[in-house]
C-alpha cells in the first residue's frame, strides 16, 4: 500500500526544525526533538526527509532565495558603485547576521557532515550563478571581462562563507565594511 504524505505533515516538520535549529544550533538539534516538536514519531520523520540535514536543505534553500531576491530588489537602480556597496554590505553582514544567525546553521551541517554524499552542489551553483548576474548588474560590464567577472563571484561567494562562518563572533563584523570598500576599489579600477 502507498504511503500518502500529508502536506502539513511536511510543514510541521519543517516547522519544528525551523526553531530547533535557531534555538541550539544544527548539531544540537536531534531527529528526535525535530519529531516530538511537530507531533509525530522519528520513524515517520524519515517518510518526509531522507536526514536531518534534507530538512535543512528544505528550509535552507527557499530561505537563501528569499533573502537574496528581497536584497536584489532592495538595491540602487542602474550599475554603479552605490548598488554594488549595497549588494555586498547586505550579502557580507545582513544575511549572516539577520534572523538570529540562522545562515550560519549550513556551515555547522557541512563542517559536520559524515559523507560528501550530504552535501548537494545544486543550491551552490545557483547561487554562484545569481551572485554573477547581480554582480554584472552593479559594473559596468564592457570594462570587466567576463572571466574576471567570474572569479570576482567565486570569491564573492567564498568571502560569503567566511561570514556565515565567522557571523558568531564580532571579528567579522568589525572587518565587513573594510572588505566591502576593498571590493568597491578593485571594480571601480577596471
Amino acid at each position: 500500500m502507498v504511503q500518502i504524505k500529508k502536506p502539513e505533515i511536511r510543514q510541521a516538520v519543517i516547522e519544528a526544525a525551523t526553531a530547533l535549529f535557531i534555538e541550539q544550533g544544527y548539531v544540537e538539534t536531534k531527529l528526535s526533538a525535530i519529531a516530538r516538536r511537530a507531533g509525530i514519531s522519528t520513524s515517520n520523520v524519515y517518510k518526509y526527509f531522507d536526514s536531518k540535514i534534507d530538512i535543512l536543505y528544505a528550509i535552507y534553500d527557499p530561505w537563501l532565495r528569499t533573502r537574496l531576491a528581497g536584497m536584489e530588489a532592495g538595491l540602487p537602480p542602474g550599475p554603479g558603485p552605490d548598488r554594488l556597496r549595497a549588494f555586498l554590505v547586505g550579502l557580507w553582514d545582513d544575511v549572516p547576521n539577520g534572523d538570529n544567525g540562522f545562515a550560519n546553521i549550513l556551515i555547522q551541517a557541512l563542517a559536520t557532515a559524515r559523507s560528501a554524499d550530504e552535501h548537494r552542489p545544486e543550491l551552490l551553483h545557483w547561487f554562484e550563478a545569481r551572485v554573477l548576474e547581480i554582480l554584472r548588474s552593479c559594473v559596468d560590464a564592457q570594462d570587466v571581462p567576463d572571466a574576471d567577472l567570474k572569479d570576482l563571484a567565486a570569491l564573492t561567494v567564498m568571502v560569503f562563507d567566511g561570514f556565515l562562518a565567522a557571523s558568531r563572533i564580532q571579528y567579522a563584523r568589525r572587518h565587513a565594511m573594510g572588505i566591502v570598500d576593498l571590493m568597491c576599489r578593485r571594480l571601480a579600477a577596471y
